[in-house]
């Protein structure tokens, strides 16, 4: 009995063992295999990245371009911010975009453009210079089948030398966010929608004679030494007096809206009698300053959408307390400021451009664009297979949400002077700031416009 259970036990260790010989030559050849696929070739891809610091917007960019990677074994994709290379400071950017389109051989693939297109024609007194130096998507159709309409019009188009330099993907509305506590501490109730300068003036007014009263220094509206974000404000007043979208966007200084320019310096005027904007503005950079709304010291900060991010990782309790408004009109309009931003381009010089489009081409996915949506509560010029920026959670995706129903496509940039002043005259500058400081009358400001203005 003894032996046939020993005999047994050997039967069954056989058996147990017989696949490991019988495999061993199948295991030569999988080592090998795996040695093949070690070895694959990889083609180095270099990309600037963005948003480093931006929460998950910089998050989503090392995802996805780790998605790229992991799709297309045969690239390697190296990395790196502009904080890395040049401080991400605008004028270094510049300087350093031109450095690499005019080198024999770009050293990077993908670099950030972001709204530099206009200063380097200035630089290079060229407003063609995208159609010399940068790939233009706008020749793949599937790149436009992929976008919505707005990114193969003019209106698009012209911001950068009549060319599309990359996807799409990121898409704003600004806003004149609101810190609601500043506001209950004022005893005003501030329209989140169809606020009039009227409205406006009244919010102001009302924080001049708080301070007044009880010896405070709450500013009505931030603002920084460098970026003066109420000359988007100004835009949307005036272009509020236009009567539809296409007579807004039409490149051309009309009688009707010279008209509008000087109302709108007129209205900056009776704001400065109330002295809104922050005291120590000269002493903020905006970069390091913009959390300042989170800190009670100020009821309004105008900015675009994407400041969600920013906030969120600055500081999650407090944004709680900030509320996007809709930037306030002198009467109704059909048309927002807001829009969609490529902020890459392919040079066409780059060592390795067909892993570069390929690369453009990976963020048109719509997936990638339902997750920029869900992660920035922003919309994207990509399109998604899902409608819109999630479902109005919360006041964020609230505002886009009803944005994008109130207004569609008709969306105007911000950064272009040349819808408002025509385009003989988009270098001239706004004085928004000297206006609303008390620096210079409405009269003068208008009077140096219609001086060096051309119709």
């Amino acid at each position: 009995m003894q032996k046939n259970n020993l005999k047994l036990l050997w039967g069954i260790l056989f058996l147990t063992l017989l696949p490991l010989f019988s495999c061993n030559n199948n295991f030569s050849v999988n080592q090998s295999d795996n040695k093949k696929l070690t070895n694959i070739e990889t083609t180095p891809l270099n990309f600037i990245g963005h948003w480093m610091n931006e929460g998950t917007r910089g998050k989503l960019v090392r995802e996805v371009s780790n998605e790229f990677e992991f799709t297309h074994q045969d690239i390697k994709v190296n990395l790196k911010f502009p904080e890395e290379l040049y401080n991400a400071d605008d004028s270094l950017e510049i300087k350093f975009i031109i450095r690499q389109i005019q080198l024999p051989k770009s050293e990077w693939d993908i670099i950030r453009i972001k709204e530099h297109y206009f200063i380097i024609a200035s630089i290079l007194n060229d407003p063609e210079w995208g159609k010399k130096y940068l790939f233009d998507f706008s020749t793949i159709p599937e790149f436009l089948k992929l976008h919505k309409p707005l990114i193969n019009t003019h209106e698009t188009k012209q911001r950068s030398g009549n060319l599309l330099t990359g996807p799409y993907n990121e898409g704003f509305y600004w806003a004149i966010f609101t810190n609601t506590d500043i506001a209950k501490k004022i005893g005003i109730n501030v329209k989140q929608y169809d606020m009039t300068f009227d409205d406006l003036l009244g919010y102001v007014k009302a924080v001049y004679e708080y301070n007044k009263t009880n010896n405070t220094h709450i500013a009505a509206i931030f603002e920084d030494r460098n970026w003066i974000s109420t000359e988007t404000l100004y835009k949307r007043l005036c272009y509020s007096l236009m009567d539809n979208y296409d007579e807004v966007i039409e490149p051309k200084l009309t009688k009707k809206k010279l008209e509008a320019i000087e109302q709108g310096y007129i209205a900056l005027e009776k704001l400065s009698v109330y002295q809104p904007v922050i005291k120590s503005r000269m002493n903020i950079l905006w970069g390091r300053d913009n959390d300042f709304p989170l800190k009670d010291s100020c009821l309004f900060f105008v900015n675009g959408s994407w400041m969600y991010n920013i906030w969120t990782k600055t500081d999650k309790i407090n944004i709680r307390k900030m509320i996007p408004c809709e930037l306030p009109v002198f009467k109704r309009s059909d048309s927002y400021i807001g829009g969609y931003t490529a902020n890459w381009a392919v040079p066409k010089n780059a060592a390795h451009i067909k892993e570069a489009i390929q690369m453009m081409m990976y963020w048109c996915r719509p997936d990638v664009a339902e997750q920029w949506s869900r992660c920035t509560k922003c919309p994207s010029g990509v399109k998604g297979n899902l409608t819109t920026t999630s479902f109005g959670f919360d006041s964020f995706e609230s505002f886009v949400f009803t944005l994008e129903n109130k207004y569609g496509d008709k969306k105007v940039h911000p950064v272009t002077n040349s819808f408002l002043f025509g385009d003989k005259n988009y270098k001239l500058p706004l004085h928004v700031i000297e206006v609303l400081e008390g620096r210079m009358t409405a009269a003068h400001a208008f009077s140096e416009f219609k001086k060096k203005s051309q119709l």
